[in-house]
């Protein structure tokens, strides 16, 4: 059972400001005096509770107007017009806390994304430049393979001009020689 309330009692931020709260409210009565026991009221005691009830209503009050006599008129109307918190809200910031480390993780993740992303861009890279090589070395081997077509091109104009040199020739001298036979059998 005392497991039970040492993690009741250990709550956290909210147990602290009830806490607070507690001992802000015995600090109010024991400046205030003590209060009488409430079985045996007694007339005295009772004119002295009501005007101890009356200074605890008109003081909050009176430390709302105190600055309109500084002639800070605005400030009171707003100190009138606020809600009087007794104590500032207890934040919990577990939530916060877990989606700041699932945001941690998650940039981690990425990082690690990032760095496999760099290193595919440079292998990327690497076979772009060997592709470069080797498309320059296919344009040069194409340029000398155009440059010997061209060279066995004029060698076959060549040959071919000489060829239809000598085919001319031959069909000239075939024609001489057959009017020259057709000639000597007349």
């Amino acid at each position: 059972m005392s497991e039970i309330s040492q993690e009741i009692g250990s709550q956290g931020p909210a147990r602290e400001a009830a806490e607070e709260r507690v001992a802000e409210r015995e600090a109010a009565r024991s400046a205030i005096g003590p209060l009488p026991p409430r079985s045996g009221r007694s007339e005295a005691s009772g004119g002295l509770q009501r005007t101890a009830a009356a200074v605890r209503t008109v003081v909050p009050l009176l430390q709302k107007l105190l600055p309109l006599l500084d002639g800070n008129v605005a400030s009171a109307v707003a100190n009138l017009l606020a809600p009087r918190l007794m104590s500032p809200p207890a934040v919990d910031l577990a939530p916060l806390e877990s989606s700041l480390a699932k945001l941690r993780g998650e940039i981690a993740v990425m990082q690690d994304k990032n760095a496999q992303q760099n290193v595919a861009f440079k292998r990327i890279d690497d076979q772009l430049e060997t592709m470069k090589d080797a498309l320059e070395r296919t344009a040069l081997e194409q340029k000398e393979v155009a440059e010997e077509v061209g060279k066995i091109r004029r060698s076959v104009l060549i040959l071919w001009l000489i060829g239809a040199g000598l085919v001319v020739v031959s069909i000239g001298v075939n024609a001489a020689l057959f009017w020259y036979i057709r000639g000597s059998l007349r």
